[in-house]
């Protein structure tokens, strides 16, 4: 079966941010604990979907996205820290 519209998916990967020596493991979903979803229906990057659209079961597969493809340059100034306790559910 290949990934296209309307099909689970289900993928493990590795996630690297930056390049060459400043390149860090940042996210990494594992054939135990995949990250699972309904490709085509918009619940993730549309460049992500890109890439892996066609890949069949058992496919490896390495690209790049882009910061304009995925979620824009980090921004300090652009951070708001939350207490946690706003996170807590009563009862």
């Amino acid at each position: 079966m290949k990934v296209e519209s309307n099909k689970y998916v289900t993928l493990a990967y590795n996630l690297h941010v930056g390049e060459g020596d400043e390149r860090e493991l940042m996210e990494q979903a594992t054939v135990d604990s995949p990250l699972e979803f309904i490709f085509g229906t918009n619940s993730m990057l549309e460049a992500f979907e890109q890439k892996v659209e066609g890949l069949s079961k058992g496919d490896t597969f390495s690209f790049l996205l882009t910061p304009d493809e995925a979620y824009g340059d980090y921004e300090e100034e652009k951070i708001v820290e939350l207490p946690i306790d706003i996170f807590q559910v009563e009862g």
